[in-house]
């Protein structure tokens, strides 16, 4: 299968440098399913919809026009295809950035050592939500998890194995996944597994759109902590997996 253009993320190549392995979730029906390792480091991941249909790996994101897409099958990947070969996975949509390097780097060494389940920007309870608003009228005819429910912006979060353990147990009882901005927060909480919002996620806003920042500026950002989402700079299908291997 022909890799897809990756201009925009040459930055990510900073992450193979300090042994993180990148995967790009590929939500393209016209590829065959399989794996593409380019010479940058990154490996594309190729799943059909199908396959996450047949485990339950859907309806992350049901404001989608299709049940299946990039989320599923990202979720599909690590924490059925590939679950144990990775300790702690990050999960990134195609429109954040980290500014720095070295910021990413302490904060996942941060979540390993303190053995963080789930690393999010905010972590919000809602005891009594109004079913008349947001999503949850929706989210509260199929969320197999009772109140209190916890949302969080998603674009951008780390799992430990046991909380993609726990997904992949909801899929299989449930066949079907949940909202993702209030399922992993829910399901670990009401799992008894821990929640890291570190200070360096708060910069993360789904709904502020920051100055332009060339690929350039980013890569050299290093003095400047956290990470942003930019719609300035956004490839369509594609969604970015850091992760760090097992050792």
């Amino acid at each position: 299968m022909k890799s897809p253009d990756i201009a925009p993320f040459h930055w990510m190549e900073r992450l193979v440098a300090v042994e993180i392995s990148i995967f790009m979730i590929l939500d393209d029906e016209s590829r065959a399913p399989g794996f593409e390792r380019n010479d940058g480091g990154f490996t594309f991941v190729s799943i059909s919809s199908s396959d996450s249909l047949q485990y339950g790996y859907y309806m992350l994101s049901f404001l989608q026009p299709n049940p299946v897409h990039a989320w599923d099958k990202a979720l599909f990947f690590f924490s059925r295809i590939m679950f144990g070969r990775y300790k702690f996975v990050w999960f990134f949509e195609n429109d954040v950035y980290i500014r720095s390097v070295n910021s990413f780097v302490k904060v996942h060494s941060e979540a390993l050592n303190c053995q963080h389940n789930l690393v999010i920007k905010s972590n919000h309870i809602e005891t009594n939500p109004n079913l008349a608003t947001w999503h949850w009228p929706t989210i509260s005819k199929t969320f197999a998890v009772p109140t209190p429910w916890y949302i969080s912006t998603a674009c951008a979060m780390g799992l430990s194995k046991r909380i993609m353990r726990a997904v992949d147990e909801y899929a299989q009882n449930n066949t079907r996944l949940e909202l993702l901005e209030t399922f992993f927060n829910t399901l670990s909480m009401h799992g008894n597994l821990s929640v890291w919002n570190p200070k360096a996620m708060e910069t993360i806003d789904c709904c502020r759109t920051p100055p332009p920042l060339g690929i350039a500026m980013i890569m050299t950002a290093i003095n400047t902590s956290g990470f942003i989402r930019s719609k300035t700079f956004v490839v369509l299908l594609v969604n970015a997996i850091y992760s760090r291997q097992a050792g």
